[in-house]
């Protein structure tokens, strides 16, 4: 049996994009007949256990045929520890994995000779050759003997932008400039922004490289609505690229930052004069704007010259919640007819540090 050269066999890897070489399916095989004339190939993978003690290396090879009924025409597989056979006092005790993996090749070569004599095919022996699988190799879907080399991915996993920029940009890259028009599709996937205008608008496409080109810019139109509202991402996914195969980065999650201000919590006026016999008082407290985030504000009241304990009042304390969109919220305070004659009194409502707002003034 003769070998390929190098060069013609790293020639058929990168045409066919191989990425993992541990099997072939009857595709591959026929195109690596084609381009490299070989009628069998050799397959062996090693497991190499070298955290163990003793180690233990595991060889598995096959020999197949790249004719159309390709065939499993030999295979053997070879298992040996350091400690397999150490003899007396442990003198046979092999401590390096290399030492082990030579003794394991020698037992495949030794088979290997018995197959190419006609005596052996090895864990075959006295069995009919193994019919050769459908699939035994991890590909990408889209690879096929005519594929370029080319990749094209997003330049990075994720970047961020600031809601009143207006646009957000994000790179998609191909791995080298093509001779041929690359096309690629582009949508959204997912994330917390919604789209419809209400924080972007950009639905799918298509990205076309030109021959020559290598980056092209995917822009995602923002709409900044002056809403104090959370961080929300984009998450972009690339699909069905022509002439190139998607490379690692086929997803980006694109952040838009809230840069809106802050709104205020204030009362609606400063003062109030009512009569003590007219019930429930309503103290109206407004937020300044909208907002995305539910604003919270704690508030007391205590007496100023009056006294509370339902003698002149009888409301203490609360928190107030404004849900997104709403802007006035209402504070009663329970005043107390006593039908006493007295002088005026005055009680004071105060407003505490407020959650996602400021306090106004």
């Amino acid at each position: 049996m003769g070998t390929v050269q190098e060069g013609n066999l790293e020639g058929f890897i990168q045409k066919y994009r191989v990425r993992y070489t541990g099997g072939l399916d009857r595709e591959m095989a026929r195109g690596l007949r084609e381009e490299t004339g070989a009628n069998k190939a050799l397959i062996t993978s090693l497991d190499h256990y070298s955290e163990v003690y003793p180690p233990k290396v595991g060889l598995s090879s096959r020999l197949v045929s790249t004719e159309d009924a390709a065939q499993i025409l030999w295979a053997q597989t070879a298992g040996l520890a350091g400690d397999s056979s150490p003899g007396i006092l442990g003198l046979g005790l092999v401590k390096d994995p290399n030492v082990l993996l030579d003794m394991a090749m020698d037992q495949l070569a030794e088979s290997l000779a018995g197959y190419a004599s006609g005596k052996s095919r090895g864990d075959f022996a006295g069995e009919s050759p193994g019919k050769f699988p459908p699939k035994t190799v991890y590909r990408d879907k889209t690879i096929g003997p005519n594929l370029s080399l080319y990749t094209v991915a997003f330049s990075l996993p994720s970047s961020t932008g600031k809601e009143s920029s207006g646009t957000a940009s994000v790179e998609v890259s191909l791995s080298s400039p093509s001779s041929q028009v690359v096309t690629v599709m582009y949508g959204v996937t997912g994330g917390k922004a919604t789209g419809g205008n209400e924080d972007f608008s950009l639905t799918g496409g298509t990205l076309t490289f030109a021959p020559g080109e290598e980056r092209k810019i995917l822009e995602i139109p923002l709409t900044n609505d002056n809403l104090h509202e959370p961080d929300e991402t984009i998450v972009l996914t690339l699909s069905d690229p022509e002439n190139a195969v998607l490379g690692r980065i086929s997803t980006h999650s694109f952040t838009i930052v809230d840069d809106d201000p802050l709104p205020s919590v204030l009362f609606s006026r400063a003062d109030a004069r009512v009569d003590e016999g007219a019930g429930p008082v309503t103290v109206t407290v407004l937020l300044s704007e909208v907002s995305g985030i539910p604003v919270t504000v704690p508030y007391s009241v205590s007496g100023g010259t009056a006294t509370g304990e339902e003698i002149d009042y009888s409301q203490r304390e609360g928190t107030l919640t404004f849900q997104p969109g709403e802007t006035k919220k209402s504070i009663e305070v329970h005043l107390v007819d006593d039908a006493r004659n007295e002088a005026d009194e005055t009680v004071t409502v105060f407003l505490g540090a407020p959650g996602h707002a400021l306090l106004g003034e």
